[in-house]
């Protein structure tokens, strides 16, 4: 697994963590990185990325609020809905990421996480948001 997708991982780990258990943000970071066997490269960008989703959340959210009319943010499933963060945070904040890597990055673990339904609404939805980073 190469060390870009493994960051995504945990960090998408984390973030339902806080996301469903209504923990405290920081603790589970520390926490969960701490009980990672990985290297310190791929547990930075971990951490980067969960600090970033966690700081820009409420814009993230709105994102994902306009481009799913008919899903209230609390009706997507927590798995989605953490995926859903991560991806749309590196769309905004990593331009020289292509797209379509981040986009199937998220599909790959809605697939491996959750459902194939799942991989098809969160391909949809990207796909929808990807649209205005052309």
């Amino acid at each position: 697994m190469g060390r870009r997708r493994q960051s995504r991982e945990i960090a998408f780990k984390i973030l339902f963590q806080i996301d469903v258990g209504k923990l405290n943000s920081e603790e589970v970071i520390r926490y969960f990185l701490a009980q990672q066997k990985a290297s310190e490269a791929v547990l930075e960008y971990a951490r980067e990325l969960s600090q970033g989703v966690i700081a820009e959340n409420a814009k993230i959210d709105k994102v994902i609020k306009e481009n799913t009319h008919k899903w209230k943010l609390e009706r997507i499933a927590g798995v989605d809905r953490s995926l859903l963060r991560l991806a749309i945070y590196e769309l905004l904040r990593y331009p020289h990421v292509p797209k379509s890597v981040i986009m199937n990055e998220a599909i790959e673990l809605a697939k491996k996480y959750s459902t194939e339904e799942s991989s098809s609404f969160i391909n949809g939805i990207l796909d929808k948001i990807g649209q205005a980073f052309k």
